[in-house]
């Protein structure tokens, strides 16, 4: 399911005062917000893969289950965060 604009404008501004703390802005909120909602649409986008492996189940559900599997007494908010930690070590932050 894909991100509400509400949501979108959330994270948009998270990143902005992530990334802008010793830093001049170099992208306004709309650019922040467009690489988020395209990160969103091609999580969305590989449904079709993960449904052969996990029925019913989109990729981001997928992985943050697999962390629940892994660890069972996860939350899932914790799970989401262990997702969160390993998409950004994946990209080398």
């Amino acid at each position: 399911m894909a991100m509400a604009d509400a949501e979108l404008r959330e994270i948009a501004a998270k990143l902005a005062r992530t990334i802008y703390v010793s830093k001049t802005a170099d992208h306004d909120l709309t650019a922040l917000k467009a690489a988020v909602q395209n990160i969103d649409i091609a999580m969305n986008a590989t449904t079709t893969q993960v449904e052969n492996n996990a029925p019913g189940v989109v990729l981001k559900v997928a992985l943050r289950d697999q962390a629940q599997t892994g660890a069972g007494n996860l939350t899932t908010q914790e799970a989401g965060i262990a997702l969160a930690y390993w998409a950004l070590q994946e990209v080398g932050l």
